[in-house]
C-alpha cells in the first residue's frame, strides 16, 4: 500500500471552490506595487519640472499622476488582505497557498459605516467620567482600540473612524490612549489605523479634513497628533511636509513631542530625507523623494551644501539632547536617513551615503545625549566597510582626508575582494566617530553586530580566492583590516570611559576591561545575532557569548585564569568561520573534552570547562589538523595564522588612535 497524501484529492487546493494567496508572492506584489508608484511620482514630478523650465504646460501630467495614486491606494487593501491570511493558521503541508476569501472583508461602503459607527463610540468615551459599576471608561476604550485593530489596515474604515472623531477627537484621542494600562499597544494600533487611512482613504467623506488639520498644526496642537505620527506607515511627502516646519530652528516644538515627530522620520527615511532637505533648503531645486537634496554631484567632488546640512544637526542636537525621548527620536532620524534601516549594507544610495558621511564626520563634536548613541552605532554597522577602510592604518591612502568619493575606485584594486566604501574617512575621523558609541556595551552593540555582517559577507569570496590560488593573502588581509578596527574601537571606549592608565596600557587590557563590562551587562543585553556572535567571538578570544547568563562575571574570571584561553578560543571562533566555508578539518574531534554525543566539537565555553586537559585537547586537535605544518590552507594553520594577524594588528591600531588628542565633547 502507498502512504497516505499530504493533501488528498479534492480537498485543499485541489477543491474546485477552493480560493487562496501565496503569502510570499502577495509580499513581492506588494513591495512591487509600492515602488512602482513612488517611481511613477517621482518621474511625473520630474517631467513636470522640465517643462516649466521652459515654459511649457503640462496637461498630461495630471494622468501620470492618477496612475500613482491609483497604486498608492491599492496599497492599504492589499496589506489588509496579507494581514487576513497570515494570522490564518497553515492547513495544508507542502502548501504554499493560504485559504482565503474575499468575502472576509466587508465591502467599502459596508467598511465605511463599521468605522464611522466605532468612531463615534469611541468619541463618546470620556476616560475620566467616573463610574461606580464597571465596565469602567478605560476598559470600554481598551474594548474598542481592539475592534480598530481587527481593521487597522483596512483604508476605508479607518478613514470612517476618524472622520467620525473629526479634526479635534483625532488630535485628542492619544490623549485619551495614553491612560490605558498598555498605552504603547493601543497607540501602535492608532498609528497604523491612522498610516493605512491616510495612505488609502482621503475620499472617505469627512476624512480630508482631519488629514487638513494634521498638516496645519501648529506647535501648539501637534502634540496631540504627534502620539498617532509616532507609529505607522504614511506617505513620504504628506509625512515630511509636516515635520519639516517643527523641525525649524525657530520652531517652538521640543521635548517629547519633537522626539515622537523625529522618531516618525526615523520610521520613513525617505520622509526623514525630504524633511531635512526641505527645512535647510539647501537643495538647488524642488526636492523629491528620489533626489531629497537635489542632484548630487559625481564622486569625487564634495558637494558645497554640506557645511550647512552639518550646521543644521548642530542646531538640532541642541534642541534635543537633554531630553531622552527626543534624543532618541533624533539618533533614529539619523539613523534612517543615512540608510541604516531600509538599505543594505554596502549597497547604499548616494543620497544615503551622502547624508552619512555628514553625521559622520561632524557629530563628534556634538554634546550628544546618550540616547541618541545607540543610533549613531546603527550607522556605523551599516557602514561597515567605510569604518574598517578608515581604521586601516597600513593602507596607502591612511595620510589623507576623509572624502565624498568612492574608495578604493572602481579602476583602484582592493587588498580585500569586496571592500569597498561609499566614501572615506580619515583614521582620525574613524576615531572620532567611533567614541561618539564607544562608551558603553549597549550602544556598541550594533556597529559589533555591522562588523560580524562584514565579515561574513566578505569572507566567502576571500575563502574562494584562497581554496583557488592556494594564496592565503586575501584572508591575511581581512583578518588585518578587521585587526586594525577593533583596535580602535578599544582605543575609542577607552578615550571615553577614562581608565586608570594601568589599566589600559595595551589593547589587551582594554580589550579586559570592555569583556568584564561586557559580562556585567550579559544578562541584559546577550548578542543573540548570528551576526554579533561573529564579532564578539572573534574579538573577545574567549568565545564570551557562550558564558552569558547567571554568574556570568564568575564564568569569565575562570576562562581568564586558563593559560593561553584568549589566543586559543579566537583561534577557535576563526576555525568555526573557515569551516562553513568548506575549509573541513581531516581529522575529526575526538575525547569527551572537546566532542560531543555526535561527534561534532564542543562550544568553546564547554572546554574550558575542563581547564588544562580541555585546552590541550584542542590544541592537538589543531595540531592534528595541521597547525605547525607546511599546508596553509589546513584549518588548524590557517586559523592560528589569521587569528595571530587579527590579534597583532589590535595592539598598533589601538596605539596609534590614542595619539589623535584633539578634545572631544566626552573629554
Amino acid at each position: 500500500m502507498g502512504e497516505t497524501p499530504a493533501v488528498m484529492p479534492g480537498t485543499g487546493p485541489l477543491a474546485p471552490d477552493f480560493n487562496g494567496i501565496d503569502p510570499a508572492l502577495m509580499k513581492g506584489f506588494i513591495a512591487d506595487l509600492e515602488r512602482a508608484g513612488k517611481a511613477i511620482a517621482e518621474y511625473g514630478e520630474a517631467i513636470r519640472r522640465e517643462l516649466a523650465a521652459v515654459d511649457l504646460s503640462a496637461p498630461g501630467i495630471a494622468s501620470i499622476r492618477e496612475i500613482g495614486g491609483w497604486a498608492e491606494e491599492q496599497l492599504p487593501r492589499l496589506r489588509q488582505r496579507m494581514e487576513t491570511i497570515e494570522v490564518m493558521p497553515a492547513v495544508l503541508l507542502g502548501s504554499k497557498l493560504e485559504p482565503y476569501s474575499e468575502g472576509a472583508l466587508p465591502a467599502p461602503a459596508e467598511a465605511q459605516r463599521q468605522g464611522a459607527e466605532l468612531g463615534k463610540r469611541a468619541a463618546a468615551v470620556d476616560p475620566e467620567a467616573f463610574s461606580l459599576t464597571g465596565p469602567y471608561p478605560t476598559e470600554r476604550l481598551a474594548a474598542l482600540v481592539n475592534e480598530l485593530k481587527a481593521h487597522q489596515s483596512d483604508p476605508n474604515f479607518t478613514a470612517a473612524f476618524f472622520a467620525a472623531l473629526g479634526p479635534a477627537g483625532t488630535r485628542k484621542f492619544g490623549e485619551k490612549l495614553r491612560r490605558l494600562e498598555k498605552a504603547d499597544d493601543a497607540l501602535g494600533v492608532a498609528g497604523t489605523a491612522l498610516g493605512a487611512a491616510v495612505r488609502g482613504g482621503p475620499k472617505v467623506p469627512g476624512f480630508a479634513q482631519v488629514m487638513g488639520a494634521v498638516k496645519k498644526a501648529g506647535a501648539k496642537d501637534i502634540e496631540g497628533f504627534a502620539e498617532l505620527l509616532n507609529s505607522g506607515d504614511y506617505p513620504d511627502v504628506w509625512l515630511a511636509e509636516i515635520v519639516a516646519p517643527m523641525l525649524a530652528a525657530d520652531s517652538h516644538v521640543s521635548g517629547e513631542t519633537l522626539g515622537k515627530l523625529l522618531n516618525a522620520l526615523g520610521n520613513n527615511p525617505v520622509a526623514a530625507r525630504l524633511a531635512i532637505s526641505s527645512v535647510t533648503d539647501i537643495s538647488p531645486v524642488p526636492a523629491s523623494a528620489k533626489t531629497p537634496f537635489g542632484m548630487l554631484p559625481s564622486s569625487p567632488q564634495v558637494w558645497k551644501a554640506r557645511p550647512d546640512l552639518a550646521a543644521f544637526l548642530k542646531t538640532l542636537n541642541e534642541r534635543v539632547h537633554w531630553q531622552p525621548e527626543a534624543a532618541k527620536g533624533f539618533g533614529r532620524m539619523l539613523a534612517a536617513a543615512s540608510g541604516a534601516y531600509d538599505e543594505a549594507q554596502g549597497k547604499h544610495s548616494q543620497e544615503a551615503a551622502f547624508f552619512a558621511y555628514t553625521v559622520m564626520t561632524s557629530v563628534d563634536d556634538l554634546k550628544l545625549g546618550d540616547a541618541t548613541r545607540p543610533h549613531l552605532s546603527e550607522i556605523a554597522g551599516s557602514y561597515a566597510a567605510e569604518i574598517t577602510l578608515g581604521a586601516n592604518i597600513g593602507d596607502a591612502d591612511m595620510t589623507k582626508d576623509s572624502a565624498l568619493r568612492l574608495t578604493p575606485g572602481l579602476f583602484e584594486p582592493t587588498t580585500v575582494p569586496g571592500l569597498r566604501g561609499a566614501f572615506r574617512l580619515s583614521p582620525e575621523d574613524t576615531f572620532r566617530f567611533l567614541t561618539t558609541f564607544a562608551g558603553t556595551a549597549e550602544a556598541r552593540a550594533p556597529f559589533e553586530a555591522g562588523m560580524g555582517e562584514l565579515t561574513q559577507r566578505l569572507l566567502p569570496e576571500a575563502s574562494r580566492l584562497a581554496k583557488r590560488t592556494e594564496d592565503v593573502t586575501a584572508l591575511d588581509n581581512l583578518f588585518t583590516a578587521l585587526g586594525n578596527v577593533r583596535g580602535f574601537e578599544l582605543a575609542a571606549a577607552v578615550r571615553v570611559l577614562k581608565p586608570s592608565d594601568e589599566e589600559a596600557e595595551s589593547a589587551k587590557d582594554a580589550e579586559d576591561l570592555l569583556v568584564g563590562a561586557l559580562m556585567g551587562v550579559a544578562g541584559l543585553i546577550p548578542p543573540f545575532s548570528i551576526y554579533a556572535k561573529t564579532w564578539t567571538g572573534i574579538c573577545a578570544g574567549k568565545a564570551a557569548y557562550d558564558t552569558y547568563g547567571p554568574q556570568s562575571e564568575e564564568k569569565v574570571e575562570k576562562l581568564r585564569e586558563l593559560d593561553g584561553a584568549e589566543t586559543l578560543g579566537r583561534q577557535y571562533a576563526v576555525a568555526q568561520l573557515l569551516m562553513k566555508q568548506g575549509f573541513a578539518p581531516g581529522t575529526p574531534p575526538s575525547g569527551m573534552a572537546i566532542a560531543d554525543s555526535n561527534g561534532n566539537l564542543r562550544p568553546f565555553s564547554e572546554i574550558a570547562k575542563q581547564g588544562d586537559v580541555g585546552m590541550k585537547a584542542l590544541e592537538q586537535w589543531f595540531i592534528d589538523n595541521g597547525m605547525g605544518g607546511k599546508d596553509k590552507l589546513s584549518i588548524g594553520e590557517l586559523s592560528i595564522a589569521l587569528a595571530g594577524r587579527f590579534d597583532g594588528r589590535k595592539d598598533p591600531s589601538f596605539q596609534r588612535a590614542g595619539l589623535y588628542e584633539k578634545g572631544l565633547t566626552t573629554d
